[in-house]
C-alpha cells in the first residue's frame, strides 16, 4: 500500500480520498486494504468514503480471509459495520480460514451491538458452523451474551439449539452456557430451555 494512502486512512482523512485518483485497492503485506484498516480503527466517514468510490473492497479478503465485515466485527465498531451492511450486495455469512462468519467474530469479542446490527441484517447467519463446529449461538452461550442468546433464539432454527458442537462432542447451546459459568444466573440457561 502506497504510504501516503495508509497514513490517511490511519488518521481517517477523508479530504485524502477526494484529492486523489490513486486506486484504493492496493494492500499491506498482511493482505489488508485501506477498508481492513479503516474498519478496525472505526473510521466510519472514511469508510463511507471508500465504499462510494470501490464497493468491491467489501468482498477483499485478507491473509487470513477476513473481509473488512469481520475486522470491524472483531474490533467491535458497530456504525462502521452498519454501513457496510448498507453498501454490501451479499449477506453476512462470508467465512475466513477457520470458516469464522463475522457474527462469530462479534460474538466471540463481545460486541453485543455489532452482533445484534448483523442479526438483524441477516438472521440466517445464526447457525453457521465453522471449522471448529461452533455456531455463533454457541460462542453466544459460553461467553454470557444474554441479549445476542435472546435474538437468536428467535431466528435460528430449532434443531441448533439441541444440536452439539462437533468440535467439542456433544455441547449443546445449553451446555455451552454452563461451561461458561453461567449456570449461577438461570436466566440464559432457562433462556435457551424455553
Amino acid at each position: 500500500m502506497e504510504p501516503r494512502l495508509y497514513e490517511a486512512v490511519r488518521l481517517g482523512n477523508v479530504q485524502y480520498l477526494k484529492n486523489t485518483a490513486e486506486p484504493l485497492d492496493s494492500t499491506t503485506p498482511q493482505g489488508n486494504t485501506a477498508l481492513h484498516i479503516a474498519a478496525r480503527l472505526g473510521h466510519v466517514d472514511f469508510a463511507k468514503a471508500l465504499l462510494t468510490r470501490s464497493n468491491s473492497l467489501l468482498t477483499r479478503a485478507n491473509e487470513d480471509g477476513e473481509n473488512p465485515l469481520h475486522v470491524t466485527a472483531k474490533a467491535g465498531h458497530a456504525i462502521v459495520a452498519e454501513a457496510m451492511m448498507t453498501h454490501a450486495q451479499g449477506k453476512a455469512d462470508p467465512e475466513n480460514k477457520e470458516g469464522d462468519t463475522p457474527l462469530h467474530e462479534a460474538v466471540r469479542a463481545g460486541h453485543v451491538d455489532v452482533a445484534q446490527k448483523l442479526l438483524e441484517w441477516d438472521a440466517e447467519v445464526a447457525d453457521e458452523v465453522n471449522h471448529a463446529g461452533e455456531t455463533p449461538l454457541h460462542l453466544a452461550a459460553r461467553c454470557g451474551m444474554f441479549d445476542v442468546v435472546d435474538v437468536m433464539l428467535d431466528v435460528v432454527v430449532p434443531p441448533v439449539l439441541t444440536e452439539a458442537s462437533t468440535l467439542q462432542g456433544t455441547h449443546t447451546p445449553l451446555h455451552e452456557a454452563v461451561i461458561g459459568g453461567h449456570e449461577g444466573n438461570p436466566v440464559l440457561p432457562c433462556s435457551i430451555i424455553q
